[in-house]
């Protein structure tokens, strides 16, 4: 009770917060390292947390302190998170392992990638000379047909002239 108000007053509470303070509890609450915690802690607050005559909750808690339902609230978020850290954590591993084989995969991709455009490459100047050579070959059968015609017509001028010049000799 306090001597100057006669009102009924919490002794514990001015020491608390002033050695709360000092510790920089409220730092080591949001710095603490969740994803390190260990199963012996999770085992030694199991107790409180199941215990059904006294449900441990921030609302059952909120009753009888604001601050300590708070506290009862991150309590009870890291016992959840340590659970759903057990299901998560090997599945983040997996990951790891299969994203380090994507690019062991990755890179073997693109060394077969690099390779195949290097034959695309060739391959396609290949078709490149093959068209250069069709066309080369179409001209010259071409002036090959022609040749023969004029050597064809050719030849029928000379037959028909050899007839001609037995005709001037006479």
């Amino acid at each position: 009770m306090n001597t100057e108000t006669n009102k009924a007053e919490l002794l514990y509470w001015p020491t608390s917060q002033k050695i709360l303070g000092e510790m920089g509890f409220l730092g080591k609450l949001t710095g603490y390292d969740k994803e390190g915690m260990k199963k012996e802690v999770i085992d030694k607050i199991q107790p409180i947390l199941k215990n059904e005559e006294k449900p441990f909750s921030k609302e059952n808690i909120k009753k009888t302190s604001e601050v300590a339902a708070n506290i009862a609230a991150w309590v009870i978020a890291m016992d959840k998170f340590y659970n759903v850290n057990l299901i998560v954590k090997p599945k983040q591993e997996a990951l790891a392992i299969a994203q380090e084989k994507y690019k062991g995969i990755a890179a073997d991709l693109k060394i077969k990638q690099d390779k195949l455009k290097e034959v695309q490459d060739k391959v396609n100047g290949l078709k490149y000379n093959l068209k250069q050579t069709q066309d080369k070959k179409q001209q010259l059968s071409e002036q090959v047909a022609d040749c023969e015609a004029k050597l064809d017509r050719a030849q029928k001028l000379i037959g028909g002239l050899g007839g001609e010049k037995a005709r001037w000799k006479e």
